[in-house]
């Protein structure tokens, strides 16, 4: 299977996933982004005899949703260190 038609089988559950996980539909489409830019950096390694096409998605799902937050809340944090104190 090329990426291609990964990325058309797996995109409504990975939306769906990433829609379940984040905030509304602008997040979840950044999420989805951020989730099918690693899987295309690693699709290369998927291995069949050790995990499902699916479960290889959604475990590099979580771990990309993680470090999705993770940024996120590193990028608000700082924001709110350059604030002026009132």
């Amino acid at each position: 299977m090329n990426f291609e038609d990964y990325y058309n089988t797996f995109f409504t559950r990975v939306y769906n996933y990433a829609r379940y996980r984040s905030s509304g539909p602008q997040e979840a489409e950044d999420l989805t982004s951020c989730i099918f830019e690693k899987l295309y950096q690693r699709f290369e390694e998927y291995n069949p005899q050790k995990a499902t096409l699916e479960v290889w998605t959604f475990m590099l799902a979580g771990s990309a949703a993680a470090d999705y937050f993770r940024r996120k809340k590193i990028r608000r944090l700082a924001h709110r260190q350059r604030q002026p104190a009132v």
